[in-house]
């Protein structure tokens, strides 16, 4: 059990560090390829997990050298986070995934609406790792992480047939700047053995509302109609 914890505490540290921009570790350049995932006519798709996704229009999405910079330019586990910290990034980066990610501006920063998508092998915890326990363990970590941080809401939502279940947090990423803050929605999901983690930030309430509402585009399916061979098109090549 403690072995099952402490995986689960490195995964979701990698997942808290990558998909919502906290503060980058390492790069993971092979985690980055991704040589299932398609994106077309503004979808992306996962021939892995078998699932697709419809980000908000007119959004750009990062190729692979502009991902590998935001994931590449921090450092390693800091000092101050404790004994066996950089232990648990090598092993997150084992079992995690950082799919995918795209933004309304080319440049992502603090503040500029995003949309990021993880996942976390966890086919083999004994017992089951539910959403809802990814998502309290990505709270924690984030705590951790942010200057200053509140939890709002932690729910079950049923997003047209799809059972998630839904964080949302509301952060300060500038230790010296407490007026600006963001807000991140994340919403997991069980899929196939793992949970694929959506997280979307934005400045306000109401631009995290809109742009979470495109998780109605998620479908589990086994093909992309319209994109051509898996890996065709993906700007991840």
């Amino acid at each position: 059990m403690l072995a099952v914890k402490h995986r689960l505490s490195a995964a979701v540290t990698l997942l808290a560090v990558v998909a919502m921009l906290v503060y980058p570790t390492f790069a993971q350049t092979n985690a980055l390829q991704q040589t299932t995932d398609l994106v077309c006519n503004g979808v992306y798709y996962n021939g892995q997990l078998h699932f697709s996704y419809r980000y908000p229009p007119k959004w750009y999405v990062l190729d692979e050298s502009q991902r590998a910079a935001i994931v590449g330019r921090g450092h390693k586990a800091r000092p101050e986070q404790g004994p066996g910290v950089e232990a648990e990034h090598e092993q997150s980066a084992k079992i995690s995934r950082y799919l995918f990610e795209a933004a309304r501006k080319p440049k992502v920063e603090p503040g500029v609406p995003s949309v990021s998508i993880g996942s976390v092998n966890v086919s083999s915890a004994v017992p089951p790792v539910t959403p809802r326990q990814f998502l309290i363990a990505l709270d924690r970590e984030s705590r951790r992480s942010y200057p200053w941080y509140r939890s709002l809401i932690l729910r079950p939502v049923d997003i047209d047939g799809v059972q998630f279940m839904q964080q949302r947090s509301m952060a300060a990423p500038n230790p010296n700047n407490l007026l600006f803050k963001i807000y991140i929605d994340n919403y997991a999901v069980a899929l196939d053995g793992h949970i694929v983690a959506f997280s979307f930030i934005a400045s306000t309430e109401d631009e995290v509302n809109g742009y979470a509402a495109s998780l109605r585009s998620f479908k589990t399916t086994d093909s992309a109609p319209g994109c051509g061979s898996v890996g065709e098109k993906s700007p991840y090549h």
